[in-house]
């Protein structure tokens, strides 16, 4: 064999050498710098803040008083409660020259053919009327009938379409005891008298200091007398008062920037404010004795990071390509926005879970 033939063999060999090389070394390259990025967008939820604010280094010293009478009468509510039958209140009429005496369970009849019966008995008054509640004869959502009219199929045939009920409203399960004042009715109507008389403590009060918001000013009651003892029946009851209304000239920013503080400590780790809604946001000044408190309101929309690494069971995208990736878990709900593949040659994601990225984003 000639020297320039073993030359040429030699050559071949290297040459075929070299191409393996550089083939294993472009193999170990692509398994070791081929990655997938899975990029999930964050899921976001709204948060609702109710609670004190942190105001003890903020200086609540009142700059104006002004002391006003008022009155008004208010509503009783009345206890409600629920029965398994439906009920309504009727007017009963009478339109003959005899007073028509009714005994309890007495039947009314609906148009649809449904039994109520009168619970107390009663005698309507001739050519009048009077106010009466009957009850369903069984129970069940069909008793819940619309407002309408009455037969009284006890009566003589003559007689059922000259005396007869009718109700302004449709039957229900709630039931309003006899109303009873209670100190809800009273707190509720300070609450409101202070509300009525708001304006008029605002113009008092403009007299002395420029008033910037509402909100500061404090209601202190000084006296409150119902013309009617809890625990005595009455539909409406009188309440008279002496309010002391105070000007606190606190600053708005700064309490909304409490509130925002106050709710990122209520948040768990895994949630982070994505956006305070400051429109929102409103407080309550309050005095107990010398102490002023705040309460704050305030909404958000809360981003929160999930462990999508427990979540996506990464070995069924081994193989398929980015657009068959994102279609595979945008149909199982997951808030997937796009797979990208890194260098720019890949075109399938990597069969090892460890080259396989997740990341959440807003």
């Amino acid at each position: 064999m000639s020297n320039l033939t073993s030359r040429k063999i030699y050559s071949r060999i290297a040459s075929v050498f070299i191409l393996l090389t550089l083939a294993a070394l472009g193999l170990i390259f692509h398994i070791t710098l081929a990655t997938a990025t899975i990029h999930m967008k964050s899921a976001t939820e709204n948060f609702v803040f109710n609670g004190p604010l942190e105001i003890s280094d903020i200086d609540t010293k009142t700059t104006a008083s002004v002391e006003l009478d008022g009155q008004s009468e208010f509503s009783v509510s009345g206890k409600v409660t629920t029965s398994d039958k439906a009920g309504i209140n009727v007017t009963i009429t009478n339109n003959t020259k005899k007073a028509q005496p009714l005994v309890a369970t007495t039947r009314f009849l609906t148009s649809e053919g449904l039994i109520f019966r009168l619970q107390k008995g009663l005698t309507v008054p001739a050519s009048g009327s009077i106010a009466a509640f009957i009850e369903a004869d069984e129970t069940g959502d069909q008793y819940l009938v619309p407002a309408g009219r009455f037969t009284i199929p006890g009566l003589a045939t003559s007689l059922q379409s000259q005396i007869y009920g009718e109700s302004q409203t449709a039957a229900t399960f709630e039931r309003i005891q006899s109303n009873i004042v209670t100190q809800k009715d009273v707190d509720q109507a300070t609450t409101e008298l202070i509300q009525k008389m708001m304006p008029a403590a605002i113009a008092e009060l403009k007299k002395a200091i420029t008033i910037d918001r509402k909100e500061n000013i404090i209601a202190e009651i000084l006296e409150s007398e119902p013309d009617v003892a809890i625990g005595e029946g009455a539909e409406k009851f009188l309440l008279k008062g002496k309010i002391q209304f105070s000007y606190i000239p606190i600053d708005q920013d700064m309490l909304r920037q409490r509130a925002t503080e106050a709710l990122k400590r209520k948040l768990p780790d895994s949630m982070t404010i994505k956006q305070a809604n400051d429109d929102t946001f409103s407080y309550q000044l309050n005095k107990d004795g010398d102490q002023i408190s705040a309460d704050g309101h305030l909404e958000a929309t809360i981003s929160k990071s999930n462990d999508w690494a427990g979540t996506i069971d990464l070995n069924r995208l081994h193989g398929l390509s980015a657009y068959e990736g994102e279609k595979l878990l945008q149909q199982e709900g997951l808030p997937v926005t796009k797979i990208s593949l890194w260098p720019f040659w890949i075109r399938k994601i990597p069969k090892l879970n460890d080259h396989i990225n997740i990341v959440t984003e807003d």
